[in-house]
C-alpha cells in the first residue's frame, strides 16, 4: 500500500522576501531610532532620569549596542544635543533672514537679537 504525501505549497499570493538592507543603512536606521528615543526620554525625564537600559529597551536594541555606538550616557546626550542644535541654529538663521528682509536698512541690534531668540 502506497501513500502519497503532499508537500505544503506556498501560497500563490505570498510576496517574495525583500533583499536584506545594506549594513550601512541598517546602522543608520538603528542609530536614528536610538537618538529619537533618547531625545524623547531626555526631554521627558532629564539627563539624570534616563538610563542607557531604558533607552535600549525603548529602542529595541541591546544595551551593549548603545555602549558600542556612544560609549556612555553623556556621549549619547551630547550627540542628541548636537543633532538638535543643528536644527535650532538653522531656524535662528532663517528667522534672522526674515527679519533682515522685513526691515532692510532699518534693522536694529535689539530687533536682530529678538529675531535670533524667537
Amino acid at each position: 500500500m502506497t501513500t502519497t504525501e503532499s508537500k505544503p505549497r506556498a501560497k500563490a499570493s505570498a510576496k517574495p522576501k525583500a533583499p536584506p538592507k545594506p549594513k550601512a543603512q541598517r546602522r543608520e536606521e538603528t542609530t536614528t531610532r536610538i537618538l529619537d528615543v533618547a531625545e524623547a526620554l531626555f526631554a521627558r525625564d532629564g539627563l539624570h532620569g534616563v538610563t542607557l537600559k531604558a533607552v535600549a529597551k525603548e529602542a529595541g536594541v541591546d544595551t551593549a549596542l548603545l555602549h558600542y555606538y556612544f560609549d556612555d550616557k553623556n556621549r549619547l546626550f551630547s550627540t542628541v544635543f548636537g543633532r538638535r542644535a543643528e536644527v535650532v541654529n538653522q531656524l535662528r538663521l532663517d528667522s534672522l533672514d526674515r527679519y533682515e528682509a522685513e526691515h532692510g536698512d532699518a534693522m536694529t541690534v535689539s530687533g536682530a537679537i529678538d529675531a535670533f531668540l524667537r
